[in-house]
């Protein structure tokens, strides 16, 4: 089952792209059968304003194409695992790196996960959460 960091993330939800909702589904489906573990979102929809407060450079938030999840209770093991099984899996709509040029699903964060699909699935980028 999934949770989340607070309420609003919760709500937030419901304007994210379906595809990386089926993503953390998955995800969450793929952890709970293969480690007993259930995942926490600690970041969905964003406006401008929230991601200049975290200093985020992309996109991805503001345009419903991401998730951050909560990895400081993950072991290295599962990490590795989810890394190399769906950044292969889901290449086909991952989010290009701008590092590497190489589709990346998942990056590995010091304190996160971060689930992002490409560019080409970016919904209208919020202008503000507070009206949503």
């Amino acid at each position: 089952m999934v949770s989340f960091k607070n309420e609003n993330d919760k709500r937030l939800m419901l304007h994210l792209h379906p595809l990386i909702l089926m993503v953390l589904f998955d995800v969450q489906f793929y952890l709970s059968e293969n480690y007993n573990y259930n995942l926490t979102v600690t970041s969905a929809l964003s406006d401008s304003e929230v991601d200049k407060e975290l200093g985020r450079e992309s996109s991805t938030h503001r345009t419903g194409r991401a998730i951050d999840l909560r990895s400081r209770d993950m072991n290295e093991e599962m990490i590795i695992d989810l890394v190399s099984t769906f950044n292969d899996k889901y290449k086909k709509i991952a989010a290009v790196s701008n590092r590497s040029g190489i589709p990346t699903l998942i990056i590995v964060e010091s304190s996160h996960l971060h689930l992002q699909i490409n560019k080409r699935y970016a919904l209208p980028e919020v202008n503000s959460i507070s009206d949503l």
